[in-house]
């Protein structure tokens, strides 16, 4: 499983109870290896699971519901993988790389990024006894609602994800694993962003980051080039026949990592 902390300013949260008010300083668990005691008429295997569950205390958890609609969260249960949140570093409650939202005028709240991990456990009659290991990188807001950073393809020795963490070197060729075990955190950076060749305090300034508006047209973000807040994956296992490795990724705005 993987913990996270963030400061929400929004409406209230997509939950069971819905006790949650508007503000909170709140903790996520997301995922991990579990299952019921075996003697417990619940019980249905022990392997990882894809649930959400959030505090504002520690003590009282409430599980966090999908979007309407839907069952269970849109990423497949996973351990061992890595999440974080990615604030602005002047102001835990946004994030200053999302666009302005326009109904509202404000930011977004800080982004809740969980990226990689692996499956294992019990797949109907199946007995999953090697780590299945993942490739993918999602983004929430509020714990319910997963956004898919990457686009994958492929599958085994064909595997490509446009994550570059993913990324490993196996008999002298660069190729594709999951990656499990890893650490990510969100940190400060100084980038050039527009490719100008200059480093700008401005905080607002125009650059393509993989989402253009017509073509040719890229969004307009809030930024200062001298504190650009990025995500950081690092070390890890890979599977597949991958190596353990100790390589440190860092992001650029828009999903490029």
């Amino acid at each position: 499983m993987c913990v996270v902390t963030q400061l929400y300013r929004d409406n209230p949260l997509p939950t069971e109870a819905n006790n949650l008010s508007s503000e909170n300083d709140l903790m996520y668990l997301i995922g991990g290896f579990a299952g019921w005691p075996r003697d417990d008429s619940r019980w249905n295997g022990d392997r990882t699971r894809n649930d959400v569950w959030v505090t504002a205390d520690g003590k009282e958890w409430e599980r966090v519901l999908p979007p309407l609609g839907q069952n269970t969260m849109p990423f497949v249960g996973r351990g061992w993988h890595a999440c974080t949140t990615l604030p602005d570093p002047k102001d835990r409650g946004t994030t200053n790389l999302n666009p302005i939202n326009d109904a509202t005028g404000k930011n977004s709240a800080p982004k809740i990024y969980l990226s990689g991990g692996g499956y294992m456990g019990t797949k109907g009659n199946e007995n999953v006894r090697t780590l299945e290991g993942y490739v993918d990188m999602w983004w929430s807001d509020n714990g319910s609602k997963w956004t898919r950073v990457n686009h994958e393809e492929g599958f085994k020795d064909s595997l490509y994800s446009t994550n570059e963490w993913t990324s490993t070197l196996i008999n002298g060729k660069y190729v594709h694993r999951g990656k499990w075990g890893h650490s990510m955190e969100a940190f400060t950076t100084v980038q050039d962003l527009n490719n100008d060749e200059v480093i700008s305090n401005k905080t607002s300034i125009d650059f393509c980051a993989g989402t253009q508006l017509n073509m040719g047209q890229c969004k307009t973000f809030l930024a200062n080039e001298e504190e650009v807040p990025s995500l950081f994956v690092m070390g890890g296992d890979t599977t597949d026949g991958g190596p353990i490795v100790n390589d440190v990724f860092v992001s650029r705005p828009g999903g490029t990592l």
